[in-house]
């Protein structure tokens, strides 16, 4: 994992607070990953806004926990200031991304809704205990703002050790879940816990940690998990609960 220590310092339409913005790379396709500190101008507001009440489990999401419907101005700050802020990143950055600075300044927020992961190790399922990907479109980009203080763990990358992807794409999707199947039976299925490091199927490449009102920004079809804790019962409230905001962009 590769992390750039230059940061553009920006104040983007609609945002008074100064965010910053740094990148980091992982894999051996050197992906980028986007971290924005200090993102949205008023966090607690935000918060604020929210009502437990409808946080609701949705059945055919394999989410851990609960979603909330976003706010119509959460809507709209995301669908201005995050295209703005990370196209002018990539437009000062010693070129580093000039194929993704023209994209991004033409990106369109595609899905923003609120989670809050409830589920304990012991309620997961196969599937929620290995990394994923958003989906195999390769000009979609998922954002994660973390909503909470507390020691719930962030957001790690991964690579499957046997086909060897770390972005699945529409290529090679059905011959990575066929490869998943067999390994259901010839490995075994995973330990029912939330991944955190390398497992039988899985390498780590690189992760990055929460903090509060801190945004991170990937390619939708990066394998990912969320580094939640198997060591206790997760809170089910908005002051203490892991809430975060999601949104996809595409473009």
């Amino acid at each position: 994992m590769k992390t750039k220590s230059s940061v553009l310092r920006l104040q983007p339409e609609r945002n008074e607070a100064t965010s910053s913005v740094r990148h980091l790379t992982v894999g051996t396709g050197n992906t980028p990953v986007f971290v924005i500190d200090n993102y949205y101008p008023e966090p607690n507001i935000l918060l604020s806004q929210l009502s437990l009440s409808r946080f609701t489990q949705r059945e055919d999401d394999h989410y851990p926990g609960l979603r909330h419907q976003s706010p119509p101005a959460y809507v709209e700050f995301n669908a201005v200031s995050l295209p703005h802020l990370l196209s002018h990143y990539l437009q000062n950055h010693d070129n580093d991304f000039n194929e993704y600075a023209t994209r991004w300044s033409d990106a369109t927020l595609s899905i923003s809704q609120f989670s809050m992961a409830t589920f304990g190790a012991a309620a997961l399922k196969p599937i929620q205990c290995i990394p994923h990907i958003d989906t195999h479109s390769e000009n979609e980009w998922a954002m994660v703002h973390y909503l909470f203080s507390a020691p719930l763990g962030g957001t790690a990358f991964y690579r499957h050790k046997e086909t060897y992807l770390e972005r699945v794409t529409s290529r090679n999707y059905v011959q990575y879940m066929n490869t998943l199947k067999r390994q259901a039976t010839t490995v075994g299925l995973p330990p029912r816990a939330y991944i955190d490091d390398d497992s039988a199927l899985f390498e780590k490449i690189g992760q990055v940690d929460a903090a509060f009102n801190r945004a991170i920004v990937y390619p939708a079809n990066l394998l990912h998990s969320g580094l939640l804790p198997n060591h206790m019962q997760l809170p089910t409230c908005l002051e203490t609960g892991r809430v975060t905001a999601n949104a996809c962009f595409v473009y």
